[in-house]
């Protein structure tokens, strides 16, 4: 919200009627992001939990 505000975009639901595209944009760029960590969790699961075998 505050990225929004700066930009002085006004952050409410009338964002998806007045401006679809930084809306879609938003819900896009989540998605992939979702997506990046979920690789990225898959791959490193191994390591995460080596981790928790380490002493104190």
């Amino acid at each position: 919200m505050g990225a929004l505000l700066f930009y002085n975009i006004q952050p409410s639901p009338m964002l998806f009627t007045q401006q679809p595209e930084i809306a879609g944009g938003l819900i896009v760029s989540m998605y992939i992001g979702n997506l990046m960590l979920s690789f990225l969790n898959l791959y490193l699961v191994g390591l995460f939990a080596r981790i928790l075998l380490l002493p104190n």
